[in-house]
């Protein structure tokens, strides 16, 4: 009775070991709740009340968003990074506001004046920053097209996008957590260049002056995954392979570095975060959310800020359920799936000038969900075994 009982313990675990989260799911997620600071640089000029009045505003500014603001005194905190933010930005009046999102990645914002309330707004909100929070809300995710100079080929890449992005579309409802509305496709003119330059700045790569179109996957609270794609390097099976991992459950084997991509600095208030949780069916700021998606990604590959592992674009990515080959080799990384037929070719990968073709997903099992239930089916057994063995001596 008590094995029959830990047999049918067993048949219920697979549904609850299985990931509940998807990708997406854990790009709403603030694990890291500050990704930029807003510095506030002062001097001995500087009055008091002044940079107290600043810090204040800044405060109440940034309450609900991924920024948080630092009053620093330029003139005088010698070991503080921020210090060589004068030079670097050639600021000649205080006070100043730099944002950073690391050491080295900085933007000198203009000057507070009389009225620094516009100053902290312009760097939570933008018309695309606002575009691209309102689609994220209820859409799989954002293809965020910056125009080149050229219009053949920003036509081409839009079209290569568009594509993509009915691919995905067509997948939707098998996904292992559906996803009603498809990802969409916002293109940013090089006329908007100007008022999108925080936006553009957050796009670490991204250069205004590069004469080519240029492409990232955007999804969750604004989040990055995958790699900015530049002229020739954008293909519709690449900007199909990134939108596929959005879909995929978290524990896909994606690095941890891209699955918590860097975010843009926006606000997410009190009514934003309602329709996000009414429309994930979950709190992603609650505290026991937050605790169960880190350890979901203690376990996923993790590589280093500064040396990030490369996202594979040219591997196709699964979409949907997946059919789980366990590998003799416990140590081993699984063979991926494929749904194409045996000895079936690949479709060629379409560039700009070239037509793009159709092309099959791959699928990839999740290890962690297996091991953790052997794991309890040898304790179930082990225990049930034990306690007849114990009970049988009894009787004897």
């Amino acid at each position: 009775m008590l094995i029959a009982a830990g047999f049918f313990f067993l048949s219920w675990i697979p549904p609850a070991l299985s990931c509940r989260y998807s990708v997406r799911d854990v790009a709403f997620a603030q694990l890291d709740p500050y990704s930029y600071r807003l510095f506030i640089l002062t001097d001995a000029k500087t009055g008091g009340e002044t940079s107290q009045t600043l810090l204040l505003a800044a405060k109440k500014a940034f309450q609900d968003s991924n920024v948080v603001a630092e009053m620093v005194r330029a003139d005088d905190q010698k070991d503080h990074f921020a210090r060589k933010y004068p030079d670097k930005h050639k600021i000649t009046g205080f006070p100043a506001l730099v944002l950073a999102y690391d050491e080295e990645h900085s933007l000198l914002l203009p000057s507070p004046g009389k009225d620094p309330r516009a100053a902290f707004e312009q760097a939570l909100r933008s018309p695309m920053r606002d575009e691209i929070a309102r689609d994220h809300l209820e859409s799989y995710a954002t293809v965020l097209i910056m125009e080149g100079t050229t219009g053949d080929e920003n036509r081409q890449v839009r079209g290569m996008a568009e594509q993509a992005v009915r691919r995905v579309s067509d997948q939707l409802k098998i996904l292992p957590k559906e996803i009603k509305n498809p990802p969409v496709v916002s293109v940013l003119p090089r006329a908007r260049f100007d008022e999108e330059r925080i936006l553009l700045w957050c796009i670490e790569e991204m250069e205004t002056r590069d004469q080519e179109p240029a492409v990232l996957v955007l999804h969750g609270r604004g989040r990055r995954v995958g790699p900015l794609l530049r002229g020739k390097d954008i293909t519709e099976e690449r900007l199909y392979n990134i939108l596929a991992t959005v879909g995929q459950d978290c524990e896909c084997g994606l690095d941890r570095i891209w699955m918590q991509g860097r975010t843009i600095p926006y606000r997410f208030d009190k009514i934003m975060r309602e329709r996000m949780a009414r429309h994930l069916g979950f709190d992603p700021d609650s505290p026991m959310v937050r605790m169960e998606m880190n350890q979901i990604l203690r376990i996923a590959p993790s590589s280093t800020p500064k040396q990030p592992k490369r996202f594979d674009v040219d591997t196709p990515a699964a979409l949907g359920y997946r059919e789980i080959e366990i590998p003799s080799d416990p140590g081993a990384f699984p063979k991926p799936q494929t749904n194409l037929p045996s000895g079936a070719a690949t479709n060629p990968t379409p560039t700009l000038g070239h037509e793009p073709g159709p092309a099959a997903p791959s699928n990839a099992p999740s290890r962690a969900a297996l091991w953790t239930m052997l794991g309890l089916a040898v304790a179930v057994l082990t225990v049930g075994i034990g306690i007849l063995l114990w009970a049988k001596g009894r009787t004897t």
